[in-house]
């Protein structure tokens, strides 16, 4: 739809539910989780000829595949996995191979809700402990993967579902307040002039920046 609400048009239409909507950066496709043949699984959609791929097929130990975030370059896709029980972060190719685990972080912590920075190098992600806990921001260069452990950021209260702005310079988020509400808020990347952007008794998520035009 139009950024004023207009012109909403159906991109997939199946009884089983479509959600996690991320564009490439060329805006020509949009990754996204579907429940469409009973399993939690990512897909793409060509926009221009509306073909649609699965990218990810939940079988073995891997019980769901959801929250696709695209690199910058367009040519990977980072996403979360749930695998015998926990909750990882794993990337793979825009064709769905190559798929490698990015956070090894144990049977005792869920890591979800991943997304590349613009550098093109760095992947946030939230961390809590299994169980109702405090939410943490993570961080971890995708190239130390496999010989590094993430970074928590020091951040005064828990925060989620982190978007960066077009110039990498911000982040909007989910923060939570003493009573477990989420409100929209703003921050600096280096966690500077936090700002709240709404004030509501209901639940406020998955927020997004406009494009730069």
């Amino acid at each position: 739809m139009n950024a004023d609400g207009s012109g909403q048009k159906s991109l997939t239409v199946v009884p089983g539910s479509d959600y996690d909507p991320d564009w490439s950066p060329d805006g020509k496709k949009i990754a996204f989780t579907s429940l469409r043949n009973g399993k939690k699984d990512i897909y793409l959609l060509t926009l221009e000829s509306g073909a649609i791929v699965q990218l990810t097929t939940v079988a073995g130990d891997v019980q769901e595949n959801s929250q696709p975030s695209w690199s910058p370059f367009g040519n990977q896709i980072v996403y979360t996995v749930k695998r015998v029980g926990a909750y990882q972060i794993w990337a793979m190719s825009d064709t769905g191979q190559g798929n490698t685990q990015i956070a090894r972080s144990g049977q005792q912590v869920w890591d979800f809700l991943p997304v590349w920075a613009p550098d093109n190098e760095t992947i946030l992600f939230s961390q809590r402990d299994v169980g109702p806990s405090r939410a943490w921001l993570m961080s971890i260069r995708f190239e130390d993967r496999a010989t590094k452990d993430p970074t928590r950021l020091d951040l005064p209260r828990p925060i989620e579902d982190v978007e960066f702005s077009p110039d990498g310079s911000w982040l909007a988020f989910e923060g939570i307040d003493n009573d477990g509400n989420r409100d929209i808020y703003f921050m600096t990347v280096s966690g500077g002039n936090r700002t709240r952007l709404t004030v509501d008794p209901n639940v406020d998520f998955d927020p997004t920046w406009r494009p730069v035009p």
